[in-house]
């Protein structure tokens, strides 16, 4: 089986953002696939499709999708891009959640964005949704909003934080261990330092 719809659309960064100029055509037309894929099977389940949720699929399926490539390097190379999580289930299926294509962003611009010559401030909102981070922990972000808010506790700290250590600490680990040290009683000096002692992890 061959994937039947011909008019399937890429995201415009594919083309014009320098980030993704080295992704290969057969991931780019992949992530267009599988986009088309989850948003079905949300539907499927009585969701509307505006946000990416996890979704199961196996290598017999995934690899019927995209014939002539290599699905487990397929979803390597979108992982390595960040456009996709992905977790084992099985030998042979994975859960799989496809992350937004962001376009590139200056670090030292984060925070403000640029119109008609005028300085606009991002709401936590927006700024959490810029972030490449899963939406596991993009929704504890913002179950937390208030306290990150007060506490002055940047978004894009956690951001760097993660993206730092994510070849060691699993995603669902990452969100719980973010969870429980923003629940803890007294103000937080820094972030970094509570997630290093609760991920054990040495400086």
């Amino acid at each position: 089986m061959t994937y039947q719809n011909k008019n399937l659309t890429l995201p415009l960064a594919f083309v014009f953002d320098e980030h993704y100029q080295q992704l290969s055509a057969s991931s780019k037309y992949a992530y267009a696939v599988l986009q088309e894929i989850s948003d079905w099977k949300q539907i499927r389940h009585g969701y509307f499709p505006v946000e990416s949720r996890p979704f199961s699929i196996n290598r017999s399926y995934l690899q019927e999708l995209l014939p002539h490539t290599s699905a487990p390097e397929i979803l390597k190379e979108l992982v390595a891009f960040q456009l996709a999580s992905v977790q084992k289930k099985s030998e042979d299926a994975w859960v799989l959640q496809l992350l937004p294509v962001k376009c590139n962003r200056p670090q030292d611009n984060f925070l403000e964005e640029f119109v008609d010559g005028n300085t606009v401030s991002l709401t936590f909102k927006q700024q959490v949704e810029r972030l490449k981070m899963p939406l596991y922990i993009q929704q504890v972000l913002m179950e937390h909003q208030q306290r990150l808010v007060k506490e002055n506790i940047s978004p894009l700290e956690i951001d760097e934080h993660f993206f730092k250590h994510k070849e060691i600490v699993p995603i669902a680990t990452y969100a719980a261990k973010l969870n429980k040290a923003l629940k803890t009683k007294g103000t937080i000096v820094s972030i970094s330092d509570i997630l290093d002692n609760e991920l054990n992890l040495k400086k």
